[in-house]
């Protein structure tokens, strides 16, 4: 008499022999920069009905790592993620984050924000939090990060660690300390070399922004202080003004295509 439990169970573990060597295929294809075809096999992994947390995470990496367009999969992602056992999901919440945050849907990624592990987890769940102005949490997360500095040693998590730093005290108007944290970022040959760079950039952009909206207040402000002992020409006191705001106008133009003045407020402008 066939026992149907032994034979359930031997259907099972064939085929999870089958989806793991569909799994090391793709894992080939991506090592030979043959993403294209690494995208279209990781597509019919995240198919498959029967699916855990490592054979789903290496199929959402290759996605990540070579897809374009990846924003029309999300409802096989997430269908994929949701055939996961509930007991392994937390093991592939990282990579839902990181699939979110890809696509710039910041309000679903803050479902699957969970306590970081590296530092690259931590530079996604810091810019979910600050994306949808969880600022009271994002704070304690910096504190966090601020004490395991000393504990790091891999280089990129270290990168990534001041890059989360950086963007809480951007966002909340500390912009001496975020340019001390991107000057150290901007040290290390990582990927967020080039979030350092322009940070550095955008701050000194943010500076000049509060001395331009200043000289316009004072111009404003001078322009009714008219001395009429003063030894002028008729018009001169008018003239320097309108001299001066013409110039501060010149600066705005170039401000803006760098930083726009409505994206103050992502640099703790009130």
């Amino acid at each position: 008499m066939s026992n149907p439990v032994g034979e359930f169970e031997r259907m099972k573990k064939i085929t999870k022999q089958l989806l793991y060597k569909k799994v090391g295929e793709m894992d080939g294809l991506s090592e030979m920069n043959m993403h294209k075809e690494a995208v279209e096999l990781a597509t019919r992994i995240l198919a498959e009905e029967q699916l855990d947390a490592p054979a789903f995470n290496k199929a959402l990496s290759a996605i990540l790592i070579g897809g374009n367009d990846i924003e029309k999969l999300k409802e096989l992602i997430q269908a994929a993620f949701n055939r996961i056992p509930n007991r392994e999901q937390p093991k592939a919440r990282h990579q839902m984050l990181g699939y979110f945050c890809s696509i710039k849907d910041m309000k679903t990624a803050l479902e699957y924000v969970s306590t970081p592990a590296s530092g690259g987890e931590l530079l996604f769940v810091m810019d979910v939090l600050l994306a949808n102005d969880r600022l009271d949490e994002a704070e304690k997360l910096f504190f966090r990060s601020r004490n395991k500095l000393k504990g790091i040693k891999n280089v990129f998590d270290w990168g990534m660690l001041f890059a989360a730093m950086a963007r809480f005290c951007e966002r909340t108007g500390r912009l001496n300390e975020a340019e001390q944290y991107w000057l150290h970022v901007s040290e290390l040959d990582e990927p967020i070399l080039r979030d350092a760079l322009s940070g550095l950039v955008k701050i000194q952009i943010i500076h000049a922004w509060k001395h331009l909206q200043r000289g316009l207040r004072q111009i404003e402000k001078f322009g009714a202080n008219i001395d009429p002992t003063a030894v002028l020409l008729p018009g001169n006191h008018d003239k320097l003004l309108a001299d001066a705001r013409k110039e501060l106008e010149t600066y705005c133009e170039a401000l803006e295509k760098i930083v726009p003045e409505k994206d103050l407020w992502k640099f703790g402008d009130k």
